[in-house]
């Protein structure tokens, strides 16, 4: 978590937009059926999965503090 952090400090002072990918297993793929033991519902959004259960607010507040910055520049 840290490392995002520090990435998007980074990225915040160049002026650049920022995008935090998420993403999705592949279904019928073996990483899919090992991760998910085939729940759809592990599928959406997946990353949530691999951050530490005491990550997870700080997680939300990077992604809310991305998008607010985002809008930001935007105008």
């Amino acid at each position: 978590m840290n490392t995002l952090r520090k990435g998007t400090k980074f990225l915040k002072d160049l002026g650049i937009r920022i995008y935090i990918s998420e993403y999705s297993l592949v279904p019928k793929t073996p990483v899919y059926y090992d991760e998910t033991k085939e729940d759809p519902l592990l599928t959406n959004n997946s990353l949530k999965r691999f951050i530490k259960e005491e990550e997870i607010e700080q997680y939300i507040d990077l992604k809310n503090f991305v998008r607010k910055y985002n809008g930001e520049i935007a105008g």
